[in-house]
């Protein structure tokens, strides 16, 4: 996994899974950025912002060390904004932390050991693992914490 996030960070770029119509599988490279999202909800609920910036200084570190431009809180709060269900996705965004968490327990709590699992948890919960990577002993751990969590 660290390779991968290592080839992510150095060249910008992601690999998606393409199918073809013919049913075979391509993994192709597309850029990584941060653009500004849409805003279509200008407003969030105080309760809201506070549990964003609840999350974010939760993953600061983490956020700042794999993104590149590094995510600052207002980028962070951004996203919410401009995602269709703000609320689904601070459920989501809930999860992930507590996992993230409670994995270090087990897995570590140094820098790297946390960078990866912050990576795999956000690429599990958006379904965008690739096969390779979920065939690691510790991706498939996490992902079993992170299904079996509420």
């Amino acid at each position: 996994m660290e390779s991968y996030e290592n080839y992510e960070q150095e060249n910008r770029k992601r690999k998606v899974r393409i199918e073809k119509d013919n049913g075979e599988i391509e993994y192709v490279d597309l850029p990584i950025t941060h653009q500004t999202p849409k805003i279509l909800h200008p407003v969030l609920h105080q309760d809201i912002i506070e549990k964003i910036g609840k999350i974010y200084a939760d993953i600061k570190d983490v956020l700042q060390g794999t993104t590149n431009p590094p995510m600052n809180l207002e980028s962070f709060e951004l996203a919410f904004m401009g995602d269709v269900d703000p609320i689904k996705s601070l459920e989501k965004w809930q999860k992930i932390v507590r996992v993230y968490k409670k994995a270090q327990v087990s897995m570590g709590s140094d820098f790297e050991s946390r960078k990866t699992i912050y990576s795999v948890l956000l690429y599990h919960s958006m379904g965008s693992l690739l096969p390779a990577e979920k065939e690691q002993e510790g991706v498939q751990f996490l992902m079993k914490l992170y299904d079996s969590s509420k």
